[in-house]
């Protein structure tokens, strides 16, 4: 037997020892998620981090944690189902939260949303106050001399001029416009609360 041969021999015998060692580990050789064996002459390597201890992924499963980990949520803020790539997430817009609900609980939630509301829940003391020196919407427009009996009168040149000298918004319009934005803000928290019995 010629070196050549001992060595090719050698490097033979290591080399099946060192893949036999391989699968002989199922947490190097088979994958966490799927169980299916990833062979040794894979290039790509991936792996997943649990209780400290490290464990095989096949590139599929990585894929899917990766995408899984990309979603803007991992679970329906209500019923709390896991999302998965395939599902829709519906967002919802709170105060001081973002909700994310499934198909099913934005459905429920869809219909306990109020499609009306007064001036005075528009436009509350808070609000108000928030934005002029005035205590409500009631002070606010009596200050403004300006005669409001219908929806058409809060287009006028006059009113549209007092609400951008007494208050921080530049129109009547830019007013409206936040003031309904934090107004489904508040209803969303509302809602969200109801139907799933947060604290919100």
């Amino acid at each position: 037997m010629s070196p050549s041969d001992i060595a090719t021999l050698v490097f033979g015998v290591i080399g099946a020892v060192v893949i036999f060692a391989y699968y002989m580990n199922s947490d190097k050789s088979v994958c966490r998620k799927c169980q299916t064996v990833i062979s040794h002459q894979k290039q790509n390597r991936y792996s997943i981090q649990e209780g400290g201890k490290s464990y095989a992924l096949c590139k599929k499963c990585y894929n899917t944690i990766q995408k899984l980990e990309a979603l803007k949520a991992q679970e329906c803020s209500c019923c709390q189902k896991a999302f998965s790539t395939r599902m829709k997430i519906c967002e919802w817009q709170g105060v001081s939260d973002t909700y994310y609900l499934c198909v099913s609980c934005n459905k429920k939630a869809n219909t306990r949303v109020r499609q009306s509301f007064t001036l005075n829940e528009l436009l509350p003391s808070t609000f108000i106050r928030g934005c002029s020196k005035y205590f409500t919407f009631e002070e606010l427009v009596e200050a403004s001399s300006v005669k409001i009996i219908s929806q058409s009168d809060f287009n006028s040149p006059k009113w549209d001029s007092f609400i951008a000298e007494q208050t921080t918004f530049s129109s009547w319009a830019e007013m409206a416009s936040v003031a309904e934005s934090q107004m489904l803000s508040r209803e969303s928290d509302k809602v969200i609360s109801e139907l799933c019995g947060h604290n919100v």
